[in-house]
């Protein structure tokens, strides 16, 4: 059995000869199934909140935001009608 540089080279020439289109969409597929997964694990870590807590815990109004809510119309209560007098700007 002659092993030589030449054998070798033009075994490994023919293989990818005859598989270069196998190869290559395996190369293609794989980087996109890489890509996916690495898109996925960024997506899956950005849920987690980790050690982050939230600086606004303010969740009440005050006094007189209460007091003017208070001092609306119900839905049922009439409300006074402004008088119109010639042409209304509709801005």
């Amino acid at each position: 059995m002659d092993i030589s540089l030449t054998s070798i080279k033009n075994s490994i020439t023919s293989f990818f000869g005859r598989y270069y289109t196998i190869i290559f969409l395996l190369y293609i597929f794989g980087g996109l199934i890489v890509g996916m997964w690495l898109i996925n694990a960024v997506i899956v870590s950005s849920d987690d909140p980790g050690d982050y807590t939230s600086q606004i815990n303010n969740t009440s109004f005050d006094e007189d935001t209460i007091k003017r809510l208070r001092e609306l119309r119900t839905a049922g209560q009439s409300t006074q009608k402004l008088p119109v007098s010639g042409r209304v700007s509709p801005f």
